[in-house]
């Protein structure tokens, strides 16, 4: 006898309804029932992304018409949720996508299948700002960060919502504030404390830990209306299209101080800058570039910029995700201790006197 072959892999399609083509159809034909969209099928479905506590991103190639117009194949992006978080975003997405100015975009709400949760929704065509961050030419990525600073101060500008005739289309927005962020805090400083810090680092993150927190729970002199913010606006989460800079990934929306926002994009300039060469060198520049487009049109706290920045990189550090970065993929034994220094620059000069 010859030698056995192996059984093919099982699909991982088969079974899911909204992988399989012929299924995914049906839940898309329901789902967009009432947004003026006739699905005639599904010709792909993927997997983008996936978070298993909260959801998964997928991409669907799908022939679909609208208005009378003829079939033509369009591209969707839908979010399955663990939870019923999808119902609560189509009002939240039609909300921002009325109140934004016209330099943001928000990805449109097409429909939500409630019987498996998904929310699908336009997809945003332009280039990543974490791809923007890998040009050569300096002067054109501080050209695109003063044009993003200006577009985020457009979105910070906008308002709380008022009363809506109907509940269903009131959307629903939490409030973080610096005692929020202050407690966000614990968890990180607990996963570094586990990554393997000698007992330097680990006093010098526990007393810059502490402080950084004091800090951001006293915002008694922040005396302003709190802002839309995205909250977890990593550059991925940006994208540079011709008729405008796209927002997506606004299920954490929230209002609260706009040094959040830029504070968490700076600090993934810092450490990219930690990352490649162990010190700041792209990062200043760029910094400087986001806050000079922001201040055009808003208004800026330094020491709440500072401290958001503090914040943002030290979960980052802390994050499993920019840990497990594969072959090629900074020490983070080491990195971590120079990525405390970074976050907490007075402790740091305090050891060094």
């Amino acid at each position: 006898y010859g030698p056995r072959e192996a059984p093919p892999a099982a699909d991982p399609r088969h079974g899911d309804p909204v992988l399989e083509t012929t299924r995914a159809g049906r839940i898309l034909q329901n789902a967009t029932a009432e947004s003026g969209w006739l699905v005639q099928e599904v010709r792909n479905a993927d997997v983008i992304s996936e978070s298993p506590d909260r959801r998964r991103t997928l991409r669907y190639r799908v022939s679909a018409r609208r208005a009378g117009a003829p079939f033509s194949e369009v591209t969707w992006h839908a979010h399955q949720y663990r939870s019923a978080e999808g119902e609560r975003m189509m009002p939240v997405l039609r909300f921002l996508r009325a109140a934004a100015a016209p330099e943001i975009r928000v990805p449109t709400p097409i429909g939500y299948a409630r019987e498996v949760r998904l929310l699908l929704v336009s997809s945003m065509e332009g280039r990543p700002l974490s791809g923007v961050l890998e040009d050569p030419i300096e002067s054109r990525v501080g050209a695109s960060l003063k044009r993003l600073g200006r577009a985020l101060a457009s979105f910070h500008a906008i308002r709380s919502p008022g009363p809506s005739a109907r509940s269903t289309e009131r959307p629903s927005f939490g409030r973080w504030d610096g005692a929020a962020e202050a407690q966000s805090l614990e968890s990180a400083e607990a996963r570094l404390r586990e990554s393997g810090l000698d007992r330097r680092a680990a006093d010098r993150l526990r007393e810059g830990v502490a402080a950084l927190r004091s800090e951001l729970a006293d915002d008694a002199g922040v005396a302003r209306s709190p802002s839309m913010i995205h909250r977890h606006l990593r550059p991925q989460h940006v994208i540079f299209g011709s008729d405008g800079i796209s927002m997506v990934d606004l299920d954490d929306a929230s209002f609260g101080e706009p040094e959040n926002d830029l504070g968490t994009l700076i600090a993934y300039m810092v450490l990219a800058d930690l990352m490649r060469a162990g010190g700041t060198r792209l990062a200043p520049a760029r910094a400087d570039a986001l806050r000079a487009g922001y201040l055009a049109g808003g208004v800026l706290r330094p020491n709440r910029l500072a401290a958001y920045t503090s914040s943002a990189l030290l979960k980052l550090a802390a994050d499993d995700k920019m840990r497990n970065g594969g072959v090629g993929a900074p020490d983070w034994a080491r990195l971590t201790s120079v990525v405390i220094d970074e976050a907490l620059p007075e402790l740091a000069g305090a050891r060094d006197v």
